[in-house]
């Protein structure tokens, strides 16, 4: 078995976002809400992406409890 450090924490800054545009990520918001989105862009202040059903949506980092990303092999 092969792993890497860190691979299943949470992400913290925007550069993670970022860095993992294109992926799924598993979402939720400080309303209890639970989210799971393709990541379409992030910038400093927001992210955006899309649900399943290929609704797109929007959330801003202060509307964010956590966020991890789905592994896909």
């Amino acid at each position: 078995e092969i792993t890497s450090p860190g691979l299943d924490s949470d992400l913290k800054t925007p550069f993670q976002y970022v860095k993992n545009i294109g992926r799924r990520l598993i979402i939720q918001t400080v309303d209890d809400q639970e989210l799971t989105l393709k990541l379409l862009s992030s910038n400093d202040t927001s992210v955006s992406g899309e649900d399943k059903c290929g609704k797109k949506i929007n959330l801003a980092f202060d509307q964010i409890q956590k966020a991890k990303v789905i592994i896909e092999f």
